[in-house]
C-alpha cells in the first residue's frame, strides 16, 4: 500500500524541455512518495524500446501525462500510447504546451466510455476535449505571463488528481513517511494516527507509526505498534524486522533474533535482516553464527554493511588481514569513523604503523574518542601489544591513551 502512484509521461521529442520542466514541477510530489515517473529516457540501450514502453511501463501505470503540442497530436506513438491508457483504464491528463486544436482531436479506436467504465466490443474515437486539462482552463503554457505560474497550475491540478485517486487512509500513510524523511516525527506520528483511524486495520500504518515511536526513544508504544501490524498481518516481514530492532535496542537480545528469525522465513533474501541478526548474535559472544549471517548478507548484496559488522568480529577474534579487507570495503561504502578505527587498529596489529595512524587520524577527526574506544576493547597499550607481540610508536601509542 505503500506504492506510489506510476506517472507516464508521453510527449513528442520536440518537446523534450517542456517534459524535463515537467519533471522539475513534480518533484514535491516525487519526494513526498506520491507518484514516481517514467519516460522513454529511462530505456537504456539494449532494451527493446516497443516492449518496454507499450507491454511493461504504460500498462503498469496509473496516470498518463501527455504534453499536448501540434508535433504530439501528429505523433503515431503519442495518439498510440494514449489510446492505450483509455483501453487499460489509465486516467489521462493533459497538459496544453501551445495553442492547437486540441480539444477537437479525436483518439481511434478507443472503446466508449460509460459511468461504469469501458463497454467491451463497443469502439468510437474519443475527442481529446473530453479529458481533463491542465493548466486551469487549458490554456496554453507558452500563453502565461510568467509561465512559471502556469507550471505552478500544472502541479496543483496533478496533485489534485493524486488525491483523488489515492484512498485517504493511504495518502495519510505517503504523508506521514514524508514527514519522517523531514526528520519531523512528532507531526509523523498524527498523521499516521489520522491514517490508522480511517482504516484500523492498516498494518503498514501501525508498523511505520513503530518506527516513528522507535525514532523518539519510546519503545514501548513502538513494539506495541509492531505487534499490532504482525496481529493484522502475520506475514508481514518488515514488522517483524522493526521489532526486532527495537528488542535488540533495549537489550533484549532473545527475543530480537527470534524476530530476525521470522523476517528471514517470510523473506529468505532479507539482506538486512541477515546484517542484524548477526549484530545480535556478537552481542550474546556467538561470533560464529555472526561471521555466518554476515556472509550471507555479503553474498546476497555485496554493497551490504554486514562487511563491517563481520570485520568487527575479525577484528576482535585476531583475524586481523580479514579485518583490514572488510573494513576497506565498508569505507568504500560508508566511510565512517568507526571503520577508519577498526582498521587502523587492524593494522597496527601486523606492524603497518603508518597506514594506521593516518586510519586512526581520520577516525578522530570523525569526533570519535578512539583512546576510549582502544581502552574499552584492550585495556591498554601495553596490553595491545603484549597480546599482539608489537611495539607501538610513540605517537600512536599517545594517541590511544585517554588523558588523565
Amino acid at each position: 500500500m505503500n506504492k506510489p502512484l506510476k506517472a507516464f509521461i508521453t510527449y513528442a521529442h520536440k518537446n523534450r524541455k517542456a517534459k524535463d520542466k515537467l519533471i522539475e514541477h513534480l518533484i514535491g510530489m516525487q519526494r513526498e512518495g506520491l507518484i514516481s515517473i517514467w519516460h522513454d529516457n529511462e530505456i537504456v540501450a539494449g532494451d527493446k524500446w516497443r516492449e518496454e514502453i507499450f507491454s511493461t511501463n504504460l500498462p503498469d501505470s496509473n496516470l498518463l501525462l501527455y504534453l499536448v503540442s501540434a508535433s504530439s497530436l501528429y505523433s503515431e506513438n503519442c495518439n498510440r500510447e494514449l489510446g492505450i491508457a483509455l483501453e487499460e483504464n489509465i486516467r489521462p491528463i493533459l497538459i496544453i504546451l501551445e495553442a492547437c486544436d486540441w480539444r477537437n482531436y479525436k483518439v481511434s479506436n478507443v472503446q466508449t466510455v460509460s459511468t461504469e467504465g469501458f463497454r467491451l466490443g463497443e469502439w468510437e474515437s474519443q475527442t481529446l476535449g473530453d479529458i481533463q486539462a491542465l493548466p486551469d482552463e487549458g490554456k496554453p503554457l507558452n500563453e502565461w505571463d510568467p509561465e512559471s505560474i502556469g507550471w505552478k497550475s500544472v502541479a496543483v491540478g496533478l496533485r489534485e488528481a493524486v488525491q483523488t485517486i489515492l484512498p485517504q487512509a493511504e495518502l495519510a500513510l505517503q504523508q506521514g513517511n514524508f514527514l519522517m524523511t523531514t526528520k519531523q516525527t512528532d507531526k509523523a506520528i498524527e498523521i499516521y494516527s489520522r491514517a490508522i483511524e480511517l482504516n484500523p486495520n492498516y498494518a503498514e500504518a501501525y508498523s511505520n507509526r513503530g518506527i516513528a515511536y522507535k525514532e523518539k526513544g519510546d519503545y514501548d508504544r513502538a513494539i506495541g505498534d509492531y505487534t499490532q501490524a504482525i496481529g493484522l498481518e502475520s506475514d508481514y516481514a518488515d514488522a517483524y524486522y522493526n521489532r526486532g530492532n527495537a528488542y535488540r535496542d533495549i537489550g533484549d537480545i532473545d527475543r530480537a533474533i527470534e524476530d530476525y528469525n521470522v523476517a528471514i522465513e517470510l523473506r529468505p533474501d532479507y539482506v538486512e535482516a541477515y546484517n542484524n541478526r548477526a549484530i545480535a548474535h556478537s552481542l550474546q559472544g556467538n561470533y560464529g553464527r555472526t561471521i555466518e549471517d554476515s556472509t550471507t548478507a555479503i553474498e546476497l548484496d555485496f554493497d551490504a554493511k554486514a562487511h563491517y559488522t563481520r570485520s568487527v568480529v575479525y577484528l576482535l577474534t585476531g583475524n586481523y588481514n580479514r579485518a583490514i579487507e572488510g573494513y576497506t570495503r565498508a569505507i568504500e561504502l560508508n566511510p565512517d569513523a568507526a571503520s577508519y578505527f577498526g582498521r587502523g587498529v587492524a593494522q597496527l596489529a601486523v606492524g603497518e604503523s603508518e597506514n594506521a595512524k593516518t586510519d586512526l587520524t581520520i577516525a578522530r577527526s570523525g569526533e570519535l574518542d578512539i583512546s576510549v574506544v582502544f581502552q574499552s576493547l584492550y585495556g591498554s597499550v601495553a596490553d595491545f601489544e603484549q597480546k599482539n607481540r608489537v611495539q607501538l610508536p610513540a605517537d600512536i601509542a599517545a594517541m590511544l591513551t585517554p588523558q588523565q
